[in-house]
């Protein structure tokens, strides 16, 4: 991405680390003058490239730029290519990180609330994808973070962020989670042996229990087990693989529920008094074909049937008792 001002005077180095000062680190120490019209080319640079990530995830708005920078204790690291445009430099791409408190779940389905390093955003310009540009910047960010690849939490990853992850450090187990957040086997390992630092666990190693999700976990493991790495299958990630409960209301209005009001349960007046009541039991929330035809829902005829049967129960042994 090119700019109207020469890109090597602000980023002097390859790679620049950028945080809510918006200030790259010679201009610290310098005048006042100087560190507004850094911080203003800055400002544009991050609003550009911001906007180019947006268009190439389909975002509505981007999640980058120098305002949101600015209000957050988030990292950003970004890429130059010093030797285009005449010597003026070029924006390559961008890698933002922070620290988000989530609540995961690992492969058993317990939940745990931790704190990990997270990946914001992540962007290569198109022009400069498949030259080893993004594999350069995301080893310079977990060097200088000392994390492991595994041990990343990442926010809705694409496709093409997950078959890089999986070619070049082979992340390919996704554990299912309720959030947005992808993260893979080995995330909870915090005794990695290489000195690396681990998701930040608030409670320690044994965490309260929340929710188990047998189902959807003994599918993972099977998957994990037997099957190969195959792009299709990770296609729904996030919220949408995450396990969901059974909805007892929803089998109630789509299925249907057959429950049974026994004739014995009703007086015995009412019923040696009532003719109409010639069924031993009256079936409720099956919907027939009457009432699928009709504009009623389905269900509403068969209860206000049961609603009139009960009423005219009531009635006869009311009758009895007066006679």
């Amino acid at each position: 991405m090119d700019f109207n001002f020469r890109v090597n005077d602000i980023f002097s180095n390859e790679i620049t680390i950028l945080t809510k000062e918006l200030l790259p680190e010679q201009y610290l120490s310098m005048g006042m003058s100087a560190r507004l019209d850094c911080i203003n080319k800055v400002n544009t640079v991050l609003d550009e490239i911001g906007w180019a990530s947006a268009k190439a995830q389909g975002l509505l708005k981007p999640i980058t730029s120098g305002g949101k920078l600015k209000d957050s204790e988030h990292i950003l690291y970004l890429l130059v290519d010093p030797g285009t445009s005449n010597g003026r430099g070029s924006v390559v791409g961008l890698l933002k990180i922070g620290r988000k408190k989530l609540f995961m779940f690992d492969l058993a389905g317990y939940q745990h609330e931790v704190e990990p390093l997270c990946i914001l955003d992540f962007y290569i310009h198109e022009s400069k994808q498949r030259t080893g540009c993004g594999k350069r910047l995301y080893e310079y960010m977990l060097k200088h973070q000392n994390v492991l690849p595994r041990q990343l939490a990442i926010d809705r990853p694409s496709e093409k962020f997950l078959t890089f992850l999986y070619k070049h450090y082979g992340l390919e187990h996704i554990l299912p989670q309720m959030n947005n957040f992808v993260i893979f086997d080995g995330f909870f390992d915090c005794d990695s042996g290489d000195n690396q630092k681990a998701p930040v666990c608030n409670g320690g190693s044994s965490l309260q229990v929340t929710r188990r999700v047998n189902n959807q976990m003994s599918s993972v493991k099977s998957t994990n087990r037997n099957s190969a790495y195959d792009l299709a299958s990770r296609c729904s990630v996030g919220r949408f693989s995450a396990y969901k409960p059974e909805s007892t209301m929803g089998n109630i209005l789509h299925d249907g529920l057959s429950q049974s009001i026994p004739r014995s349960e009703l007086p015995d007046d009412a019923l040696n008094g009532s003719s109409q009541n010639e069924h031993t039991s009256v079936i409720v929330g099956v919907a027939n074909s009457s009432a699928k035809e009709s504009s009623c829902p389905p269900g509403f005829l068969q209860q206000k049937s049961v609603e009139s049967t009960i009423s005219e129960d009531k009635s006869a042994y009311r009758h009895s008792r007066l006679w």
